[in-house]
């Protein structure tokens, strides 16, 4: 068949505005979304794939651990950081012990420190 003789299929027109791909933000530094995985042991951290790119935070409460796992923008790995999980405990404001003098106590030694010096015919204590 020759092409003149072939039939002509009209094609179906599309707009290049509703068929661009949808915009994906790449990730970096100042992204606030890290995805977070739990895992058990250093063999998944180890094994977990991440796209490139990306960075993931694996967690193993187990171990008391976590690993944030990055891959560049190049597909190739970087070495696992670790980190140690452990809870703080608030600290409870206490009354300190020891060589410490109470406020009435200050200000009655202020009281008598003022009278000497005035007595003494000195200046007053500012």
């Amino acid at each position: 068949m020759d092409i003149a003789q072939q039939p002509y299929f009209a094609q179906p027109w599309s707009n290049p505005v509703t068929t661009q791909q949808p915009y994906r933000p790449q990730n970096n530094s100042n992204s606030s979304s890290l995805m977070t995985v739990l895992v058990h042991g250093e063999d998944e951290v180890n094994n977990y794939p991440v796209a490139a790119g990306f960075t993931v935070m694996l967690v193993d409460f187990d171990m008391k651990k976590f690993w944030l796992k990055t891959t560049g923008m190049n597909g190739v790995p970087q070495q696992p950081r670790v980190f140690s999980i452990h809870e703080e405990t608030p600290t409870v404001n206490t009354i300190p012990t020891g060589n410490y003098v109470s406020k009435d106590e200050f200000n009655a030694l202020n009281a008598k420190l003022d009278k000497l010096l005035k007595d003494l015919g000195g200046n007053d204590n500012v």
